[in-house]
């Protein structure tokens, strides 16, 4: 009786310990992957642009500021995400989407200033956006909300 306890101690054992590592890959997150780019928007004008994992800073005009999830396949969730703007180290404005917001792959959602006339958008209090050297986009996730988790500056 001894010999088929131990038997059945060990199967149960192993389960356990299965269960236990496949439990801990699901769980796992894979570490947010680095964005480093520099380039030129439609304008004409010279940006550099970072961000971790999926949703960028894609760009910034007087009137908006777009972010957009860059990913081909995947559906990534914003709802929290705080947009700031600063100049010269200052702040200039921050607006936060306080509501769940699912951006299907490639799509983009826009922040405009205090007199923007977009219906179901969200708004940043000032009367524009600066894109000017001077100025700093970043965004900030919810859940980690002293992180940058993305920045966009213009070059020139």
């Amino acid at each position: 009786m001894v010999t088929t306890y131990k038997k059945i101690f060990s199967v149960s054992t192993f389960f356990a310990e299965t269960r236990s590592s496949v439990a801990s890959l699901i769980s796992e997150k894979r570490p947010d992957r680095v964005h480093d780019e520099k380039g030129v928007d439609a304008s004409g004008r010279n940006f550099h642009s970072w961000y971790l994992g999926t949703i960028s800073i894609n760009q910034v005009t007087p009137s908006y500021i777009e972010l957009k999830n860059i990913c081909k396949i995947r559906r990534v969730d914003v709802g929290g995400f705080r947009v700031e703007q600063s100049v010269n180290g200052h702040l200039l404005g921050s607006a936060q989407i306080n509501v769940p917001l699912i951006l299907d792959p490639q799509e983009v959602v826009r922040f405009n200033h205090r007199h923007g006339k977009y219906l179901g958008q969200f708004f940043m209090d000032v009367d524009a956006f600066d894109n000017s050297v001077n100025a700093r986009t970043s965004m900030f996730n919810y859940s980690e909300p002293d992180e940058e988790r993305a920045w966009f500056v213009y070059l020139d």
